[in-house]
């Protein structure tokens, strides 16, 4: 993987602070993407001689993610392609697929399992996953602030899944809007589901394969300290990243921001985080406490575990309000 290009970082910033979606630090200068997935409706849109990319729905530093439909079970499905490029790279191709078995190592409810994974014979990476309907945090986050009882019961839902990885020693490292996925189950209940552990970490595995050549993983504005400083993560790194989730559904905004990704780093490593009551004194001033260790500059001072953060949040007594759910496309 090349350098990080700061000038296209600053891009994404600008880019979210007009309503458009941020992508990981070790972002892709623009352009590059433009031809670099399966064309929809060349004959290489046909994956592993099974799968057959319809739609693009998203795409990333490391492959693009499409809707398929697969012909020996007739089924829709969704498609992580690496992008060609990187499927040269041994790394690459070793961390793509290494998803694989940690979305499984994980078994979780609150996590998309992988219904296939490989290489075919034209050379592409591929993972397949079930098709969720709803939509993401960060689109209902463009909405406008959530309400607090959606707020909690959302960073409660995450950290359930954080709380199962982390006792298997693996740490997700980009914790943010874009990867908590909202949907409903057959009861009209709220489920959610996190996606992305493409960059996770095995907190025993070597630093080769966690990062490359000392990339910085994450997404700006749900970095933690450490991240920025290429340190060690733990469990506390995600803690403090659903923590300044959950203070963007309730302010709307992030808790640190800046001009460029540089002056971000250093409000990040070097400020004190704002507190919740600044934006919103009139929330609770135990949900405030929660927030406010969950962004604690050292690790050592956050919530133990994410069970414990969990715990706190159900403590504060919220009652769960209600998402506009009818924007959704099924």
């Amino acid at each position: 993987m090349q350098a990080r290009d700061d000038t296209t970082t600053r891009v994404l910033l600008q880019q979210r602070r007009a309503g458009r979606r941020d992508t990981v630090v070790d972002a892709i200068p623009s352009g590059m993407l433009a031809t670099d997935g399966p064309r929809i409706g060349r004959p290489s849109n046909i994956v592993a001689r099974r799968y057959r990319l319809e739609r693009q729905l998203g795409t990333g530093s490391s492959g693009s993610v499409y809707e398929g439909f697969d012909g020996v079970t007739r089924t829709r499905c969704a498609v992580k392609v690496l992008h060609d490029r990187l499927a040269q790279s041994r790394e690459h191709v070793e961390r793509f697929l290494r998803e694989a078995w940690i979305v499984a190592s994980i078994g979780h409810p609150g996590v998309v399992p992988i219904l296939d994974a490989g290489r075919d014979a034209e050379g592409r990476c591929y993972l397949v996953f079930e098709l969720l309907a709803g939509e993401d945090l960060d689109t209902a986050m463009q909405r406008g602030a959530v309400g607090q009882g959606d707020a909690i019961d959302i960073t409660r839902l995450v950290l359930d899944v954080l709380d199962t990885a982390h006792q298997r020693a693996i740490i997700h490292r980009d914790v943010k809007p874009e990867n908590i996925y909202l949907t409903r189950n057959a009861s009209a209940e709220l489920e959610v589901r996190l996606l992305d552990f493409g960059i996770a970490k095995l907190a025993a595995a070597s630093a080769r394969i966690a990062t490359v050549q000392g990339a910085q993983l994450g997404s700006p504005y749900y970095m933690s300290p450490e991240q920025w400083r290429s340190e060690t993560v733990g469990p506390a790194t995600d803690l403090w990243s659903i923590g300044a989730v959950l203070f963007h559904m309730l302010t709307g905004r992030p808790p640190f921001e800046a001009e460029d990704v540089g002056e971000l780093r250093y409000r990040v490593i070097t400020q004190a985080p704002p507190t919740l009551g600044q934006f919103r004194p009139d929330l609770p001033t135990g949900l405030a406490a929660v927030i406010d260790r969950a962004l604690a500059p050292r690790a050592i001072d956050r919530w133990p575990s994410a069970a414990a953060m969990a715990d706190a949040l159900v403590r504060t007594g919220a009652t769960v309000d209600e998402l506009d759910w009818d924007d959704w496309s099924h």
